[in-house]
């Protein structure tokens, strides 16, 4: 199985997550992060590993970010092993 983390700025990533828990129901290897204004790189970093903690050892991860190429997608690629 894929595990998810759908990231994106302001409230994009939870507002997505919401809508795919009303079609799919509950899915425990699907995790948003916000990017919120504010708050840097590091901080997402942080908030990535902490996702990444939530998540079954045994799958694969697929970050998923609205901008292409920006920090959200950046910083997954930099902290996933």
């Amino acid at each position: 199985m894929i595990s998810v983390i759908i990231s994106g700025h302001g409230d994009f990533a939870p507002a997505l997550e919401g809508s795919s828990k009303m079609i799919f129901g509950e899915e425990n290897h699907v995790v948003a992060v916000p990017f919120l204004k504010g708050e840097g790189i590091q901080t997402l970093e942080e908030k990535y590993k902490q996702a990444l903690e939530e998540m079954p050892l045994e799958n694969e991860v697929l970050f998923s970010s609205r901008y292409f190429r920006r920090y959200t997608l950046q910083c997954g690629y930099s902290i996933y092993p």
